[in-house]
């Protein structure tokens, strides 16, 4: 019998006592600690004596499953693989081995020869005390558990690769390690998908948002998890920006507006690009029409970063310096008159034809609005940085109370 020391420490005056815990010749100790006296050295030598371990934490798990009955989930149970047998550590009392071809729910190229593992397994206790380990259903129990406590964190730390199985009622139904959980469509992209069909069978990273116990159903989102990740992709653009302000990036069209497009880059972020900020090659492509949402691919440059939302692209850098002059033109107050262009929803974009720039205003039930007819407008504001105007339309009344304004 070999002898193995052990120091605990009295919270209360931090004196330290050695004391002798007798070992059976060859026993692994996997951890050594300092332990305070929950337990008295006596208690403490018992317990070590009958579980031949060593530690609180081990004559824990070694109490708890042996207090434990018929069959439950181990997390975190050690796996080790040695030629053709896998090795299970269940706790440390227990450990059983099992033939590699007999898991076929273990992957064995995934294990190094003789490396050790933490997995989860589901053990049932048998009559006779006899004990049965299954790794079929463990994982998804497992992850179930996960998914269910992170759901429940404000903060998302851990995000799951899902396979998207089939579209349900208001989005879609997928499914992580044969765990089925629910993606509503607008947290499976953060732009409007142009075929919802199209994510079937394809596999995206999600974060769990929320769980229902009374429905037993899971909600997770992509859309969050890009949210999470653009963060820390906006500290890296920011950083290449101030370092080399002319790297170029290369985007898809996820979005068309009256005069403007949104690219995707990276892996989640999105860029705005203006009208007046194109290239020849994209003006024309936007002109005509040919542009594809979630196909087109183009080329550009980080021009601003306005907020953690918002980043401004371009492809000439002439741009800045034409908002800039149209900002020192265009007061507050100031008359102007431009083209409607196009009537889309509740609002009217309109050509300023001065300035080869689109404004928008919004759109009176009472009024009619005749593309190609022009119309006079009052400035109220000029964002340069965002490219957009803000403006409304000129009545007599306000003529007459802004010339007031001009008179005192």
């Amino acid at each position: 019998m070999e002898i193995q020391q052990i120091r605990f420490i009295n919270p209360v005056d931090f004196e330290e006592t050695i004391v002798n815990v007798p070992t059976e010749k060859g026993e692994r100790f996997l951890r050594t600690k300092i332990y305070t006296d929950e337990y008295s050295p006596e208690t403490f030598i018992k317990l070590c004596e009958k579980y031949r371990v060593i530690g609180r934490d081990d004559i824990k798990a070694c109490a708890e499953f042996e207090k434990s009955s018929g069959t439950q989930l181990l997390d975190n149970a050690i796996v080790q693989k040695s030629g053709d047998r896998y090795y299970f550590e269940l706790s440390p009392k227990y450990s059983l081995v099992s033939n590699v071809k007999s898991e076929k729910h273990i992957d064995p190229s995934l294990f190094d020869e003789n490396a050790r593992y933490r997995m989860p397994v589901i053990v049932t206790k048998q009559a006779g005390g006899k004990i049965a380990i299954s790794t079929q259903h463990s994982l998804m129990l497992s992850t179930k558990k996960e998914l269910i406590e992170a759901s429940a964190k404000a903060k998302k730390e851990t995000a799951w690769e899902c396979t998207i199985e089939a579209q349900v009622n208001g989005g879609y139904r997928v499914d992580i390690n044969d765990v089925k959980c629910f993606m509503p469509g607008s947290f499976a992209m953060p732009y409007k998908l142009k075929d919802y069909s199209s994510l079937l069978g394809k596999k995206l990273n999600v974060v769990p948002i929320s769980y229902s116990a009374q429905h037993d159903s899971i909600v997770v989102s992509h859309v969050d998890y890009l949210k999470i990740l653009r963060s820390a992709e906006l500290v890296q653009i920011a950083e290449n920006l101030e370092a080399e302000p002319n790297r170029q990036y290369r985007g898809t069209v996820t979005k068309i507006g009256v005069n403007y497009i949104l690219v995707t880059f990276l892996n989640a972020s999105c860029a705005k690009i203006p009208t007046t900020d194109m290239g020849e090659e994209l003006t024309a492509m936007f002109a005509n029409n040919e542009l594809v949402v979630e196909e087109t691919e183009i080329d550009f440059y980080i021009d601003t970063i306005i907020d953690t939302q918002t980043i401004m692209a371009t492809q000439n850098f002439r741009s800045r310096e034409i908002w800039n002059s149209i900002k020192e033109s265009l007061n507050v107050g100031t008359k102007v008159t431009g083209t409607i262009q196009n009537v889309s929803g509740n609002l009217v974009f309109i050509w300023l034809d001065e300035y080869d720039v689109i404004t928008a205003i919004a759109r009176f039930e009472n009024h009619t609005y005749e593309t190609g007819s022009q119309i006079d407008l009052i400035i109220k504001n000029v964002n340069a940085d965002k490219r957009i105007i803000e403006t409304s339309v000129a009545s007599r009344r306000y003529d007459e109370r802004f010339g007031r304004r001009q008179q005192q």
